[in-house]
């Protein structure tokens, strides 16, 4: 495989990593520290003592919750809100919705509403928080009197790969934030630190935000900032994990012998979380990412599944063994490139294995679907395991770059003044990702206010191995939509009773969830989850993240459908994909996870419930009432 000699010989050790063979090489020594420290979070997520411990029971139940044996729920009179938004090709509508429901966001939190026993909202609404409720009703949450509001994007860089890395004049500087905070156009924050501050009762010194208008101003205008010429390669989970909780953030990376070594520590990036995070605080994280996550491992040769060129030519990834198609977590599954005395029992040699006589090309690997299916396609897996995140948001003790387990920043005292740590049931996560509202509404026939199932409800109503399956047992989701797929799908819906429609269907909304499959160009791209309609028709051309930029008839993509069934380079509708990553993360965590679709059901009447992302900020806030006091 003569593309992978030269500056790649990195990935010579590949089916090393993934096939678990004898004594590594020297070569893979300095890099594979951040891989190894991958293993170690696969291997013990439960095994501290303390505030640590098993953190949901997983699809089947959703059961589960922070804190081990530790069950009870604390609560905070102070919440930190960091938002991770995807600044991806395509992300524009969605920024924009978000956008629109930070009023809500900001009002809900400042001034929650009065609330009758059945959670419906009082027909008069106080103008301030200190005003009591009608009779008969009371607020839905305690009101945030002390906020900390920042954000951070999707986008690290390629991990030393040439793609999404700022240092070449094509790439674009956002394509790596390096997981700091964002304030890219935005309004002035709080001290120039990044970040905003809620502070109704003047108690900061210097005093913070005490107007909530203004406050929602200045979160839309942090929105704006993050934009959409991002990473394609969007690190959703790694971004809050590398500003909250990594141990040392890396200040840079080099590649010495192929493999990506971690350079220093990033002081900013440390200044601004003990500044942001507070030891007594709830902590929310509301995500909003439009495609899976894809949080690839730093350092080691997990770069080169960013790797676009190899010299003047394209970089193509290592076959997959042929056992990888049916059991990609069996021992038989490995890099048709592994570097092996013997293969394992029972399996035959990759030099007589079909599946690797033919090198990938374009057709089979394009680097717009690197993430997508990798120990199946690849043999190894460059992602961070999810039970990393798992053990960031539950366990006093996370593996610092050298593996070495250290203490947890989320659960310490960051400005050196002796305050108890965060219990972790303070800590709450919301995704609003790639998933059909269908899936996750309380009533999916309700055309009114569209309220999302709690956690507690997803699990008891087995929407988990709806949106999800079981990952570890390699079942896919029963809801025909959320399977990852370049290749048109079939079956029927099974909370809406609709089959899934071919390419070949007359309307965009065939399907009243996805429209209906379409054949990508190239076998470049994935079938979606959901769409929604757009406000505006966008006429393509070189519009930012447009996709109908060239004549869509061949290829049946629902977005380019006009009404009367055509097809042009006029966008009707947005899409996205299964957020299949993010939602199993949400299933392991318990009451603490909230789950919305980024597919909104009402992207233009304000004067409804569902508006935009207004029945995410409901979700939140049946979350926060049992955090905030």
């Amino acid at each position: 495989m003569g593309n992978i000699a030269g500056p790649l010989v990195g990935v010579a050790i590949l089916g090393c990593l993934a096939s678990a063979c004898g004594a590594r090489s020297a070569l893979v020594a300095e890099g594979a520290a951040a891989n190894d420290a991958g293993g170690a979070e696969r291997s013990d997520v439960t095994g501290d003592s303390g505030r640590g411990g098993t953190a949901g029971s997983g699809p089947s139940g959703g059961s589960g919750g922070s804190g081990g044996a530790d069950q009870r729920q604390l609560k905070s009179s102070k919440l930190d809100l960091l938002l991770v938004v995807d600044n991806s090709r395509s992300m524009g509508e969605k920024q924009a919705l978000l956008r629109a429901s930070a009023a809500t966001l900001i009002s809900r939190l400042t001034n929650p509403r009065c609330v009758d026993a059945q959670g419906r909202p009082a027909t008069d609404q106080p103008a301030t928080s200190g005003q009591s409720c009608p009779a008969g009703s009371t607020r839905e949450m305690a009101p945030v009197t002390d906020m900390h509001i920042g954000m951070v994007t999707s986008s690290l860089g390629g991990h030393g790969a040439d793609s999404c890395s700022p240092q070449l004049p094509t790439n674009d500087p956002s394509e790596d934030d390096r997981g700091e905070l964002v304030t890219r156009g935005a309004a002035s924050t709080y001290l120039n630190r990044g970040y905003l501050v809620w502070d109704p009762e003047q108690k900061a010194a210097p005093s913070g935000q005490a107007n909530a208008g203004a406050l929602a101003a200045d979160v839309a205008a942090l929105i704006a900032g993050a934009g959409e010429v991002g990473c394609d390669f969007e690190a959703t989970l790694e971004a809050w994990y590398r500003f909250l909780i990594d141990p040392e953030p890396p200040e840079g990376v080099s590649v010495q012998n192929g493999s990506a070594v971690l350079q220093g520590v990033n002081q900013r990036l440390l200044t601004q979380r003990s500044q942001f995070l507070r030891p007594d605080s709830a902590v929310l994280i509301v995500m909003l990412s439009d495609e899976n996550d894809c949080s690839i491992i730093d350092g080691g040769i997990s770069r080169i599944a960013a790797q676009a060129m190899q010299g003047e030519n394209s970089f193509y990834l290592p076959r997959a063994t042929s056992a990888c198609a049916g059991d990609p977590n069996g021992p038989c599954c490995r890099s048709c490139n592994a570097i092996e005395d013997a293969p394992p029992p029972g399996c035959s040699p990759t030099a007589v294995d079909r599946n690797c006589q033919t090198p990938h090309d374009q057709s089979t690997d394009p680097l717009n679907l690197r993430c997508w299916e990798q120990k199946r396609r690849f043999g190894f897996d460059f992602l961070n395991p999810i039970e990393r995140y798992v053990r960031g948001l539950t366990s006093p003790t996370v593996p610092n770059r050298s593996g070495v387990m250290v203490q947890n920043p989320l659960f310490a005292d960051l400005s050196g003044g002796g305050a108890p740590p965060r219990h972790p049931s303070l800590i709450s996560v919301a995704g609003i990702v790639g998933v059909p509202w269908q899936d996750l509404a309380q009533d999916p026939r309700d055309l009114g206010e569209l309220r999302y199932m709690t956690a507690a409800q997803i699990g008891s109503n087995d929407r988990w191995l709806v949106m999800i399956g079981d990952p570890g047992r390699e079942r896919p989701p029963r809801d025909p939509l959320m399977r990852e797929s370049i290749d048109p799908r079939t079956g029927t819906h099974p909370i809406t009773d609709e089959p899934v429609q071919p390419p070949t269907a007359t309307s965009a909304l065939a399907n009243s969830i996805n429209g209906h499959e379409w054949e990508p160009e190239n076998r470049a791209d994935l079938q979606f989850a959901c769409i929604f309609p757009l406000l505006s028709p966008i006429e393509c051309g070189s519009t930012t993240g447009c996709d109908c930029s060239e004549y869509d008839g061949p290829r049946n993509k629902p977005l380019c459908q006009a009404p009367d069934g055509s097809y042009g380079t006029t966008q009707y509708h947005a899409q996205a994909y299964p957020g299949l990553r993010q939602l199993e993360l949400l299933s392991k965590l318990g009451k603490s996870s909230i789950v919305a679709s980024i597919c909104a059901r009402n992207p233009g009447d304000r004067s409804r419930e569902d508006y935009a992302y207004v029945p995410a900020v409901s979700a939140m806030t049946e979350r926060l009432k049992d955090v905030i006091e």
